[in-house]
């Protein structure tokens, strides 16, 4: 789309990991063809807003998992029942135009996905262009001995270059397992994230200063010694730090705090390692997000950039460095340091340029006696005497063989020079004899001297200091000589450095230009691949365009295999692309790792020996570290385990004496209920007494006013029956008088005084017999008795026992006292007249005793199920229907629904008396569902009906289900609606009258009026279905489509066993808001347009659903889970429904009756989407009392705390309902 901007990618970074998020299969879809069809609409438009916003991810998921929930519909029975049906209601177009976009954003996402993959590779290989650590440090003392190469006359420049700023590094980058103080104030200022910093101090700094914060905790570090566990520091911790200890497992960020700590120095042992590890490693009880981290620098750097931010300030850390017998070496030369001065000094003046040689042997003596001072003096010295003074750098350890050539005996001092000269001029001896010794006697000697100047000995003096001054000046020369040889050395040094960095940077370069035509050739092959991608989806798009035009040229069943095998090969297609794909990249990574290999082992091959070894040993070391953390790690996680053993034990100690406690809680609320029980049923009783005579006296009343009714009905009766029997005797008198033109057809054939004629009206033919004056539609038998030869009696065997019919066609009066003369027709007969006049005598009836009664055929029950069961009941006595279900894992689903059906007085009653025997359908085979179904629940029912137990175990029951529904099988929570609906749909089945269903032919109902048109379903759908669910919980809905453009209107009838409402946005409504929005008519229009017969062609066209008729038993669930873009969420609104009197009048739009219903039963839902719980309301139809049923425990409640919020599956009725008995049926 032009000027859409897409959004970046964050679901996945493959397609074979997006795809995993399309996968519908582990979701629980349910069984609704309906509700998953409007669920994929809200999918549809989902995808379609995504894809305009950009976000292809997301848009392709959804259009995916739209794809799949159409599959999954189409392979349910309901759709092959009502195929066309759906097919309008899902929109062919629908499907299609998913799929191109799908397969549109599938391909843009993969290039989007290997564009992504091709950065982090060149990302990757960009950063093996740095310079490796050995090469910044050849280049660092090239540098170095530059500076050093260069003359005292430079020193200006040098300064100069010194004073310009240099450019200001970036900070480096933090390393994991540790904060800074300014990412932690960050952090602090930030109020959606959940923190906590522990302070590991002792617990008296921390009262004396810490962190100002209310998330800073102390865990002092008496109690967090090596080896304790998390339950240990629990114990001891202090209150304050209890509360947000405990919730550490809701924590985004654990900061761990000490006075100085960083993250090197975090080792085995000490008190930040141990508690990092108790909390992060080996606590089992509590999983943290993230792992804790160190503050850098501890509290003391806390306090350096945050004092505002503690509790006390000014605190001062006394700490007290540990003694070592060792000397101290931590002392740098200066920077400053000239090296001309050292390798080539001046030479110290001669005794005869000096003015007063007293005086400088004086300096001497006292140099030689207060060698402390000097040395101080030295430190303080300016000019050139300061730079002369050497400062080591203990970081780096001297080179093994650079102090070979110096003799061992002869250490290398440093002199003090007179104040007012710049010259190096050295005042006390540098080299020392063998034999000599600074605190021996060189100490000794200065004493005497010392004391020689003070007596004024002067000659003395002199001898001693022209021998001191020549053994000076012999040794200074060999110090000279000896720093030149050095300096030429240092020189050659650096020489064959410049030579390998020279080659070093030569061999970068090269591996930097080979790695610059590799990234090249790279982007060319992802162009090529990318223009071949391209290509390929061209391809795909004018096959798919071929095969579309194929497919409206084939039967839908063709249409449908050609379908799944393109599928199937798109699959197959895609499954080697990604291999193709798997391989080029592991092709990829493996020339990666072989050039860093390479470039390692280069780089190793340049080390020097001393490297090597110090490498080794370092190995070494580490790994004996390593062994010795392993060790320290098993053994760590074997007393862990002990820990966690016993930890488990006291858990399992602690649950059973709760337990044991709950059951003596639960016994002393039981004898409370018990006693106020007994209360309420005295005043039951009473209120009962008078609802009873209330009710006697309201029964007298309508049984008065039916037998009225009835007495006017047979009144009615008789008087219709009258009326009748008036217009019979009325046709027959105009049917005699009316006599039929008959026309006589002469045979041959019959007897003698038979006749055969035929009725003009009817166009049938009789035959008249003359002789004896009757008529018979059937023609005469013609047969001679035969008689036996022993005694001629005749044989009655042999005579036809054949029924004959005779009536009467015209009166003739027998042949009278006048010579046998017949009476004229053309006159009437006054005497036949005269006597039809007289008083008429009734005719008796007469009996055939030739024939037998036939013998009355009475149903026989089919035998009840034999099988033993296994309800594990606790014994009790109590009333009828109050006993408990015990949760079997996640089963108070099933013991809700269950109940509500329980309390159904006309189903229980069908149960009870056996009569389902009559009924139920065991012809259907041992694989059916139905009749298994039935008798166990019939098992159910009758033990909560016979008041012996508190609590049974439909375990039974729940595996009859499991076997035919695994939704149904495992201990998972499940939806009390769909369990609803496959109990009701098994005992349909298995109670179903009609063994073997007839095949109906098509009916079309469009030119009948709605009343014939609704009469003409139901009596089909009784054909199929005839059952006490049918009778009792079955109606029926009017769907209505309306053509916006012709208004012509198709109507449709279905039966439905109860109504699924939905729930209007809102924290409360009533129940008429949900019936309002249930019947209210939506406009189909885009994808989902309805193709008109009238205009042949798709419209825009109005959708609604109407109540038709409703059953005596109505269930209303509410439709409390919806879907919300790709996620189920639920609806936690208020819904106040009627208890006593539900009216639907309104929302009936069929044949009127007094639709007035009473609730009976509530199955409530408490929780979300992820856990919940199911109990039970429901009205005993022997106490007329509430109920709550809340799995094994049944409880006495009031009518008014029936209304909750949390009410899922109501049960209404418009019976009156009775205590249920056991009475047999015959």
């Amino acid at each position: 789309m032009p000027g859409r901007t897409l959004k970046d990618t964050y679901m996945a970074k493959s397609m074979s990991d997006l795809n995993k998020l399309v996968d519908i299969s582990k979701q629980k879809l349910g069984s609704n063809p309906k509700l998953l069809i409007k669920t994929s609409e809200t999918m549809l438009k989902g995808a379609e807003e995504s894809d305009m916003l950009g976000d292809e991810e997301r848009a392709y998921v959804l259009f995916m998992r739209f794809f799949n929930i159409i599959t999954a519909v189409k392979k349910m029975p309901e759709y092959r029942k009502q195929k066309d049906f759906y097919d309008k209601l899902i929109g062919q177009k629908n499907v299609l135009k998913c799929l191109d976009k799908a397969e549109a954003l599938s391909q843009s996402l993969k290039n989007r996905y290997d564009y992504s993959e091709a950065q982090e590779i060149a990302k990757k290989l960009a950063s093996l262009e740095d310079s490796s650590p050995e090469e910044k440090k050849f280049d660092e003392i090239s540098d170095l001995e530059t500076d050093k190469k260069s003359d005292s006359g430079e020193k200006s420049k040098s300064q100069s270059k010194e004073s310009t700023p240099e450019p200001v590094a970036a900070p480096p980058p933090q390393p994991e397992g540790q904060i800074t103080p300014v990412q932690l104030f960050s952090l602090l200022n930030e109020n959606n994230e959940q923190m906590a910093i522990m302070d590991v101090r002792p617990a008296a700094e921390y009262e004396e200063s810490h962190i100002r914060h209310r998330t800073c905790i102390s865990v002092p570090s008496e109690i967090v010694t090596p080896g304790t566990t998390v339950t240990v520091i629990e114990k001891r911790l202090p209150e304050d730090s209890k509360s947000l200890w405990q919730q550490r497992g809701h924590l985004d960020h654990i900061v761990l705090v000490d006075w100085s700590s960083t993250l090197d120095k975090v080792n085995i042992g000490t008190t930040l390692r141990t508690l990092k590890d108790a909390l992060f490693k080996y606590d089992s009880t509590v999983i943290i997000r993230s792992e804790p981290v160190v503050l850098e620098g501890g509290y003391e750097q806390w306090l350096y950039h945050y004092p505002q931010l503690s509790t006390n300030p000014h605190i001062k850390h006394s700490t007290m460095p540990a003694i070592s017998s060792a000397p101290s070496l931590d002392f740098d030369y200066p920077d400053d340091i000239n090296v001309e001065d050292i390798l080539n000094p001046k030479k110290p003046p001669t005794p005869e340029n000096s003015t007063d040689l007293s005086d400088s042997l004086l300096q001497f003596s006292q140099g030689m006696t207060d060698q402390s001072r000097a040395m101080i003096q030295m430190t303080q010295v300016n000019g050139d005497v300061g730079r002369m003074m050497p400062r080591i750098d203990r970081t780096t350890k001297p080179k093994p063989g650079t102090n070979q050539k110096t003799p061992q005996n002869q250490p290398i001092t440093t002199s003090v020079t007179s104040r007012d000269s710049s010259d190096l001029y050295p005042s006390v001896s540098s080299l020392t004899s063998p034999s000599r010794s600074l605190n021996g006697g060189e100490k000794s000697n200065t004493a005497t001297e010392t004391k020689t100047l003070s007596t004024g000995n002067s000659v003395n003096l002199e001898n001693q200091s022209s021998t001191a001054l020549s053994i000076y000046s012999e040794e200074l020369e060999k110090e000279k000589a000896e720093l030149e040889r050095i300096r030429q050395q240092k020189a050659e040094e650096l020489a064959s450095f410049q030579k390998e960095k020279d080659r070093i940077a030569k061999e970068r370069e090269s591996r930097i230009e080979r790695l610059k035509s590799e990234e090249n050739q790279l982007s060319k092959m992802e162009q090529m691949k990318a223009t071949q991608a391209k290509d390929l989806a061209e391809l795909l798009r004018k096959k798919k365009k071929l095969e579309e035009d194929i497919k409206r040229e084939t039967t839908a069943g063709l249409q449908e295999e050609e379908r799944k095998f393109q599928e199937e090969e798109a699959r197959k297609v895609e499954l080697v692309r990604m291999r193709q794909e798997e391989e080029k990249k592991q092709q990829r990574m493996e020339e990666v790792m072989r050039l860093r290999q390479e470039r390692k082992k280069k780089e190793a091959e340049g080390q020097d020996a001393i490297n090597s070894a110090q490498q080794q040993a370092k190995q070494i070391e580490e790994e004996n570290q390593q062994k010795l953390r392993e060790a320290s790690e098993r053994a760590e996680k074997l007393r862990q385990e002990n820990d966690r053993k016993k930890l488990a034990e006291q858990k399992d100690k602690e649950a059973r004496e709760r337990a044991i406690e709950e059951a003596k809680q639960r016994d002393q609320e039981r004898r409370d209920r018990e006693a106020k029980s007994k209360i309420e049923a005295q005043r039951r009783q009473q209120e009962e007494q008078q609802r009873q005579k209330e009710e006697r006296e309201k029964q007298e009343r309508v049984r008065q006013e039916k037998e009225r009714e009835e007495k006017e009905r047979r009144t009615q009766d008789d008087k219709s029956r009258a009326d009748l029997a008036l217009r019979l005797a009325q046709d027959k008198m105009r049917r005699l008088n009316d006599k039929p033109q008959v026309r006589t057809i002469p045979s041959p054939n019959l007897p003698d005084g038979w006749e055969k004629q035929r009725d003009n009206k009817t166009g049938r033919y009789f035959y008249v017999d003359h002789k004896n004056s009757h008529t018979q539609w059937e023609p005469p038998v013609m047969y001679q008795p035969e008689t036996r030869k022993d005694s001629g009696i005749q044989d009655p065997l042999r005579t036809p026992q054949r029924e004959v019919y005779k009536t009467k066609l015209k009166d003739e009066s027998e042949q009278g006292r006048s010579g046998g003369l017949k009476r004229s027709f053309s006159s009437p007969d006054i005497s036949k007249l005269i006597e039809d006049e007289g008083p008429h005598k009734p005719s008796l009836p007469s009996v055939d005793r030739t024939k037998k009664p036939s013998q009355r055929v009475e149903p026989r029950p089919q035998p009840a199920s034999t099988r033993p069961r296994n309800l594990n009941p606790t014994y009790g006595n109590v009333g009828s229907a109050m006993t408990g279900l015990r949760n079997l894992g996640n089963t108070c689903y099933m013991n809700s629904i269950i109940q509500c059906l329980n309390n159904c007085a006309p189903l229980v009653q069908y149960f009870l008396t056996d009569r389902y025997l009559y009924d139920i359908n065991r012809d259907s085979g041992p694989n059916s569902s139905g009749y298994q179904v039935v008798d166990e629940f019939v098992v159910i029912v009758k033990a909560l009906w016979s008041g012996q137990y508190r609590n049974i175990t439909p375990r039974d029951f729940k595996y009859i289900v499991g076997k035919y529904q695994p939704m149904f099988a495992g201990y998972d929570q499940q939806d009390s609606q769909e369990f609803l609906t496959f109990v009701m749909d098994g005992l349909n089945e298995g109670l179903n009258k009609v063994k073997v269903q007839p095949k109906l032919p098509d009916s079309d109902t469009d030119k009948l009026s709605d009343i014939q048109a609704a009469d003409i379903a139901w009596r089909r759908h009784c054909l199929l279905n005839q059952s006490i669910i049918v009778d009792l919980f079955q109606g029926m809905l009017r769907s209505t489509l309306t053509c916006l453009t012709c208004r012509h209107r198709s109507v449709t009838f279905e039966v439905f066993m109860y109504l699924s409402l939905p729930i209007p946005s809102g924290s409360r409504c009533s129940l008429q808001d949900c019936l309002q929005e249930f019947v209210k008519a939506e406009k189909m229009t885009g994808s989902s347009r309805w193709k008109c017969p009238n205009c042949r062609m798709e419209r825009d066209t109005e959708k609604k659903i109407d109540i038709w008729k409703l059953p005596p038993l109505l269930i209303i669930a509410l439709n409390r889970f919806v879907w919300e873009g790709m996620w189920r969420q639920k609806v936690n609104s208020y819904v106040d429904f009627p208890v006593n009197d539900l009216s639907l009048d309104k929302f009936v739009r069929g044949p009127q009756n007094n639709h007035h219903y009473q609730l009976y039963g509530v199955s409530n839902h408490y929780g979300t989407m992820d856990g919940g719980h199911y109990t039970a309301y429901c009205k005993n139809a022997v106490s007329k009392r509430w109920n709550k049923f809340d799995d094994h425990e049944v409880f006495d409640m009031s009518s008014s705390d029936v209304k909750t919020s949390a009410g899922f599956v109501l049960f209404y009725t418009t019976v009156n309902f009775t205590a249920p008995t056991y009475r047999q049926p015959f």
